[in-house]
C-alpha cells in the first residue's frame, strides 16, 4: 500500500509538471478510493492524461512524441509484443480521433484488443488506406515504411563551364638582339637543303639550290633573298638544259 501511495505521489509531481510546460488545464481526480484496484484506476487515467498532454505539447512543437515504427509481422486482434506496443503508442501519437483518445486513456499495453483496432481503423480511414478494417497487414505496414524512409535532400544543379575557345599559336617575330650595330652579311652556296638533285617531269616545289646566308658583328633581319646567276656555271646549266627540254614537242 505505501508503494502505491508513493506512486500516486510521483505522478502527481508529473502532472503538475506537465500541466506548467503545456499550460493547459487538467483536472486531477479526488484520491478518496478505498481499494488498490480504485487506486491503480486513477494512476492510469492520470498517466493516460500525462500522455495526451505530452502528444499535444509535441504537436504545438511542431514535433512527434513516437517515430513509425518498424513492424514485420501482421498483427489483428489478440495479438501481443512490442511491436503491438509500438503501434499503439504511433496511433496514439498520431491521434486521428476519438478512437486514438480512447487508446490514450488506457495506454501501450502490448495486447491488440479492441481500443487498438478501432485507433488502428481510424488511422487508416484517416491517410487512405482501403479497407479501413483496423487489421494490420502488407498495405499498413507499407504505407508506414514508406513514412520512415528519410527524404533525400535534393542536390544543386552545377552550371555546366563554357569551354573555353583555344588562342591560336602566333608565329615568334624574329628580334634584333644588337640595335646600333651594323652588321656584315655574307651568302655562299651550301649543299642543304639541296644538291645534285635530280628533278623529274611534272614535279615542283622541289628544292634545287642551298643557300647559306651569315651575320657578322651584329644581328640582321633578313626578310627576302634574290639569286641571280649572271655567269654560265652549274646552275645555268641545269636551268638552260631544263627550259629546252620543257620546249621540245612531245
Amino acid at each position: 500500500m505505501s508503494n502505491t501511495l508513493k506512486k500516486v505521489s510521483s505522478i502527481g509531481l508529473s502532472v503538475t509538471t506537465a500541466v506548467w510546460l503545456s499550460g493547459a488545464a487538467m483536472v486531477l481526480p479526488v484520491a478518496s478510493a478505498a481499494t488498490v484496484e480504485e487506486l491503480q484506476a486513477q494512476i492510469n487515467s492520470l498517466l493516460a492524461q500525462i500522455q495526451t498532454l505530452q502528444q499535444q505539447l509535441a504537436a504545438a512543437q511542431g514535433q512527434s512524441s513516437t517515430s513509425v515504427p518498424t513492424i514485420t509481422r501482421d498483427l489483428t486482434a489478440g495479438s501481443k509484443g512490442d511491436d503491438v506496443k509500438a503501434l499503439q503508442n504511433y496511433l496514439i501519437s498520431a491521434n486521428k480521433g476519438s478512437a486514438a483518445a480512447a487508446l490514450a486513456k488506457v495506454g501501450a499495453t502490448g495486447y491488440f484488443g479492441s481500443l487498438t483496432k478501432a485507433a488502428l481503423a481510424e488511422y487508416q480511414k484517416a491517410v487512405g488506406i482501403s479497407p479501413a478494417s483496423g487489421y494490420f497487414g502488407p498495405k499498413t505496414r507499407a504505407y508506414l515504411s514508406s513514412l520512415a524512409v528519410a527524404p533525400t535532400t535534393p542536390t544543386t544543379p552545377t552550371t555546366p563551364t563554357t569551354p573555353t575557345t583555344p588562342t591560336a599559336t602566333t608565329t615568334p617575330t624574329a628580334q634584333i638582339t644588337t640595335p646600333g650595330v651594323e652588321a656584315v652579311i655574307s651568302a655562299e652556296w651550301a649543299p642543304s637543303p639541296a644538291n645534285n638533285v635530280s628533278l623529274k617531269v611534272g614535279e615542283s616545289d622541289v628544292a634545287v639550290v642551298g643557300v647559306r646566308v651569315k651575320s657578322k658583328q651584329g644581328d640582321a633581319l633578313v626578310k627576302r633573298v634574290t639569286l641571280k646567276f649572271g655567269t654560265p656555271n652549274v646552275f645555268t646549266k641545269i636551268f638552260d638544259k631544263l627550259a629546252s627540254m620543257m620546249a621540245q614537242p612531245n
